[in-house]
């Protein structure tokens, strides 16, 4: 039985979300330093291009009753919005940013299995979208079937605007590679068609059999991202050729999202936080690995916060 926390006010838990759907991919894969908190200018970017399509792609789950893997495939358009219209590294050559990846399956000018990956990850842990989200409704039980912002005209106007407004202000941005229009266009043209693709994928009966059965101690869950982002990111882009390494993302992201689809909400907030663990601990491992060790306080504030969570949940 979920207990409640104290009956959080709606806007600390706009806050919350909003928060949580940046955390979680920036600072616990030291993409982003945690002191960017004590940057308003920086913080209140993060918290537009992560957090209002956090509460957009809620509001569809919740006025459509997705199920969880709609919820999942929501998540691709934050990796087309972020990647494929933000900053632009599914065209980047930059092999400083990109690694391996900057040349690894380049193909018309596109990274395809970054692009892939990278959509995914941040369908999963982004606006960290599936994680952030069940992570949140964890924190606050209350907000589970719970409109945060209302399905009104105005208030989708200004979500899609002010991401919008944030999209274009990163094409100005030091360092940030700027392609030809059509990429960022058909890009575009992508996300509303996997938007749309998601919302009838999602009002599917959810399957009555995963294809992988959800582990009663979690341990697989929890170290998931470790395995996701170490195999497919690291191991796999030296070894596989790129086709294959992109048959075997699709078919990772697949078993997922079957996965999540046979969840009941309880359990899928319990998948959710043992994500958060697993991607906390791949954070130390970079953090030892590549000396990024301003990835420590996050992981560990975010452990913390795990084991509260999965306490209170099997209670």
């Amino acid at each position: 039985m979920l207990r409640g926390c104290g009956g959080m006010g709606k806007g600390l838990s706009i806050v919350l979300l909003m928060f949580l759907s940046f955390a979680i991919p920036e600072l616990l894969t030291g993409s982003t330093p945690f002191w960017i908190l004590a940057n308003p200018v920086s913080l209140s970017v993060l918290l537009v291009v992560y957090g209002f399509p956090a509460l957009l792609y809620r509001e569809v789950r919740l006025r459509y009753g997705l199920q969880g893997g709609g919820l999942l495939l929501l998540g691709l358009c934050q990796g087309l919005l972020v990647e494929g219209l933000a900053v632009n590294t599914f065209y980047s050559n930059d092999v400083g940013k990109l690694g391996v990846f900057a040349r690894y399956g380049r193909f018309l000018g596109v990274n395809w299995p970054w692009a892939i990956y990278l959509t995914m990850f941040h369908s999963i842990f982004s606006f960290s979208v599936y994680v952030p989200i069940m992570v949140a409704e964890s924190i606050v039980p209350e907000l589970w079937g719970r409109s945060l912002i209302g399905w009104s005209r105005r208030n989708l106007a200004v979500l899609v605007t002010g991401t919008a407004f944030v999209v274009v202000l990163f094409q100005f941005g030091e360092g940030v590679y700027h392609p030809n229009p059509a990429y960022q266009l058909a890009a575009l043209a992508v996300l509303v068609l996997a938007g749309a693709a998601s919302i009838r994928a999602g009002l599917r009966p959810p399957p009555t059999r995963a294809l992988i059965r959800y582990p009663d101690n979690g341990v697989a869950i929890a170290l998931f991202p470790i395995v996701f982002i170490t195999a497919e990111f690291f191991a796999a882009s030296t070894i596989l050729p790129p086709s294959l390494h992109i048959l075997l993302g699709a078919v990772t992201y697949y078993a997922i999202y079957n996965l999540v689809s046979s969840l009941d909400h309880r359990r899928e907030c319990e998948e959710a936080v043992l994500m958060m663990a697993g991607l906390s601990v791949n954070g130390l491992i970079v953090a030892f690995i590549d000396a990024q060790y301003h990835i420590i306080p996050p992981a560990l504030v975010f452990l913390a916060l795990t084991a509260f969570l999965y306490h209170r949940l099997r209670s």
